[in-house]
Parts: structure tokens; sequence; C-alpha cells
């Protein structure tokens, strides 16, 4: 992604941030969603300072279906999902 190009990023799956980390010089805004809440209070703390930086202790399918992102990622995501899972989150974000 080039800078701009990805005002509004979502992260699904974003465990302790590090791609959330490199994201940020290139996304005006970034939501983390992590289902893991121990996970995702470590997250919170690790962005604490960065109001660009969203962290929601969620899975994708409790997301706000009317929130609209520019870029979404999924890094080491979709192997934990059953097969049925898959499928409607590609149908989510297809609408997303």
């Amino acid at each position: 992604m080039r800078s701009g190009e990805a005002q509004h990023t979502l992260d699904v799956g974003c465990g302790t941030g590090n791609l959330v980390a490199r994201l940020v010089p290139w996304a005006t805004t970034i939501t983390g969603l992590e289902p893991h809440k121990a996970t995702a209070k470590i997250t919170t703390e690790r962005f604490a300072v960065n109001g660009a930086v969203t962290i929601r202790p969620e899975p994708f399918e409790q997301r706000d279906p009317s929130d609209r992102y520019g870029t979404i990622t999924l890094v080491a995501v979709l192997h934990h999902l059953r097969l049925q899972e898959v499928h409607d989150a590609h149908v989510s974000f297809r609408r997303a």
C-alpha cells in the first residue's frame, strides 16, 4: 500500500500489533480486531499514545457492519477458522 491509499485500515486478528505498527506510517486510522481479550489489552497498551490506532477486543463477526475501510488485512487468521467461518468472512468482507 502507498501513503494516502489506505486512509482507514482494518487489521483482523491483530495479535500484539506487529502489522499495525508497520501500517502506522501509511494509514490515517487503523482499527485492530483481536478476539483474545488478554492479547487485545496488551496491544491497546502498546498503542495507547497513538490516537490513530484503535484496538477492539472482538472477533470480526462482532464488528459494526456499518464501518467502512479502504484496506482490510488478515495475517495468519483464516487457518484458525472452520470452513463455514471462512465462507462467512468472505461474504462479510465483500460487504465491508
